[in-house]
């Protein structure tokens, strides 16, 4: 949707609440074509208050009392943006000419405000949208709100930024995301979910995950996978008789799945039923934890921003760096379930040893299939606004 440039925009002087008196005919001039066609019903209270007190200083008159008010309202949009802007940190005398002023994207939107004056190490962007004015019927340039807070969506780029009570920097990105393309979340319980949003009157769970370019997504069908006997030789899987985990014993527990599922599966059984059939026979333990989140309750989407190799080794042990990723792309559970289903090649599987937490107790391996490159959506085709959360604006 293209951004069309506005004649409204006259005195910055609107920003503080007090536009001059030619910024009001600018508005009254564009009102009276759109004002019959517009329900009285959908006038915003509070909008039409504050613009009419705006009027009652500049003391202009007007012809009736309905334009009185529909002009009212107009300045009272304008200044609740305005007000908005400010907050989130834009100049008072910039606020009022982004409309005018800001870019627009490749895919249509515009571009965010980049604020890099309130913390000169941090780049702070500060979202937008652009929406038709129901009254002049141009469109303008609004802040993109934060349902959260009620303010404009902030989104910081850096070293320990303010995430918003968010404790890892990459959910804080991947809330964002899911922000910017209209939802709400919520944090999903520790130890589940990592999101939750309405859509279309039902709770979704979204899984946030983070990858990085060039490589290939994978979901976790199995996440505690511990064979009940050994196919090699050697000391307990978790541990040494010493009393601390060995390469061998890794080995020795992904190559003992390795084989049970080959022998199991053999081309022609798919994963699920074989891993079924192995719980039967008493070979792979029935653990609570054994399904991974392909499997799970509440999984149904997952959120993956992608960056590069450079920016992911930033947060290799801290996750308190916020990085604009390359792209963001996700995929829906339902998408991929049955293709993990029915893989019948062995081959196809990613299988490895995952450790206890804080190497303790007893090691388990974990499997993950590569998600089909059919499921994976580039998430800015459907939510063009997420785009002005990547490291490239375009």
């Amino acid at each position: 949707m293209p951004v069309r440039r506005l004649p409204r925009r006259v005195n910055p002087a609107l920003a503080k609440g007090r536009p001059s008196a030619k910024a009001a005919e600018v508005v009254k001039r564009a009102l009276p074509q759109r004002i019959e066609a517009v329900n009285p019903e959908d006038m915003d209270d509070g909008l039409r208050m504050a613009g009419s007190k705006i009027l009652e200083e500049l003391g202009n008159e007007y012809e009736n009392d309905r334009q009185l008010d529909y002009v009212g309202e107009q300045l009272g949009r304008f200044v609740k943006n305005d007000r908005m802007f400010e907050r989130a940190g834009v100049p008072v005398d910039v606020a009022p000419t982004l409309t005018d002023t800001l870019g627009q994207m490749s895919n249509g939107v515009p571009m965010p405000y980049i604020d890099k004056i309130n913390k000169p190490n941090i780049e702070r962007r500060v979202h937008t949208k652009v929406v038709q004015n129901p009254y002049t019927g141009e469109y303008e340039i609004e802040p993109f709100m934060n349902q959260r807070t009620g303010g404009a969506l902030v989104t910081e780029l850096g070293h320990n930024v303010d995430m918003e009570g968010e404790d890892k920097a990459s959910e804080y990105i991947q809330d964002h995301a899911l922000r910017l393309m209209g939802f709400n979340p919520t944090r999903g319980p520790k130890g589940k979910v990592d999101f939750y949003i309405e859509q279309n009157g039902k709770r979704i769970g979204v899984d946030g995950q983070t990858s990085r370019t060039g490589w290939n997504p994978s979901v976790q069908a199995y996440a505690k996978v511990i064979p009940t006997q050994r196919e090699s030789g050697g000391y307990g899987y978790g541990y040494s008789r010493h009393g601390r985990n060995t390469k061998a014993n890794e080995d020795a527990l992904v190559n003992d799945i390795r084989i049970s599922l080959g022998d199991e599966m053999d081309g022609k059984t798919g994963l699920k039923r074989a891993m079924n059939n192995m719980i039967e026979a008493g070979l792979i333990k029935n653990d609570t934890w054994l399904r991974g989140k392909a499997y799970r309750a509440d999984y149904d989407k997952v959120i993956m921003p992608v960056v590069n190799a450079r920016d992911h080794y930033k947060n290799k042990d801290l996750d308190l760096h916020a990085i604009a990723p390359d792209k963001v792309i996700g995929y829906d559970m339902s998408d991929v379930r049955d293709k993990v289903d029915n893989i019948k090649n062995p081959n196809r599987l990613n299988i490895a040893y995952n450790a206890a937490a804080n190497q303790k107790g007893e090691g388990r391996g974990q499997i993950s299939v590569d998600v089909p490159r059919s499921a994976i959506k580039d998430v800015t085709k459907e939510n063009p606004y997420v785009a002005q959360l990547l490291r490239i604006l375009k």
